[in-house]
């Protein structure tokens, strides 16, 4: 029965991205912190396969094994879902835009660096921030994901006074590459903006909190533009 336990979470190793991948785009709801996430789905997990396990099965049986994959996958993608829609602000880097270098032509690329200027650590995400003068009555929020990157990203919003209270301004999945919406900038005396993306087992997880949203030039047009999600070492020319 070990075995059959561990060989099913091996197999799930593959399935699980695709299958929480799928679950619906933009959502909002109530939340705890971020690093309980994992620790919640690995119990739930462990309680379904133990339940499962229970059952004798035939090894020769490859009908057998597929229903039980099913079942524990399943389960744990379920148990993921509940754990991000509860799954509140967490423990984001906090970052600031550089307006100035946002409105020039092209933007700037922007990359965290978590460690010193003397010993730089540089974050896997590179983000090209850009304003241009706004073409309505009100602002617009682009959110837009290169080719490449097929993985969710989303621009997330918490409220201040209640961060288990958030919802998703745009978001970025599969072949949806580009959302824009209307952004009303009062909004943000309320509110938190955290930049958040799908990380392992399609978790979503709070990346960056820019913390001078509210200071975001209101005559303008935001637009983040993701270039890479798991870039090693200095993207060239990028800002922090």
């Amino acid at each position: 029965m070990k075995k059959t336990f561990l060989l099913t979470l091996l197999i799930l190793l593959g399935y699980s991205h695709s299958y929480s991948q799928s679950q619906a785009p933009c959502i909002s709801g109530d939340g705890k912190p971020t690093a309980e996430i994992v620790t919640e789905s690995i119990k739930d997990a462990v309680e379904i396969a133990s339940s499962t396990a229970e059952v004798l099965l035939d090894p020769l049986d490859p009908l057998a094994w597929m229903e039980l994959t099913v079942d524990v996958t399943e389960g744990i993608i379920d148990a993921i879902e509940t754990a991000f829609r509860n799954n509140a602000y967490g423990n984001p880097f906090h970052v600031q835009i550089k307006q100035n270098l946002a409105k020039e032509k092209s933007g700037y690329l922007w990359q965290v660096n978590y460690g010193s200027k003397t010993q730089p650590s540089w974050g896997e995400d590179v983000i090209t921030v850009k304003a241009t003068p706004k073409s309505g009555d009100q602002a617009r929020i682009t959110l837009h994901s290169v080719d490449k990157i097929t993985w969710w990203k989303g621009l997330v919003k918490f409220k201040k006074s209640d961060d288990n209270d958030w919802s998703e301004i745009a978001c970025n999945y599969d072949n949806v590459k580009s959302v824009t919406n209307s952004f009303a900038f009062a909004d943000v005396n309320n509110n938190y903006i955290i930049l958040s993306k799908a990380k392992t087992a399609g978790v979503h997880t709070n990346m960056y909190h820019i913390v001078n949203f509210d200071k975001l030039d209101q005559n303008y047009d935001w637009s983040f533009i993701w270039l890479e999600d798991n870039y090693g070492g200095k993207y060239k020319g990028s800002e922090n």
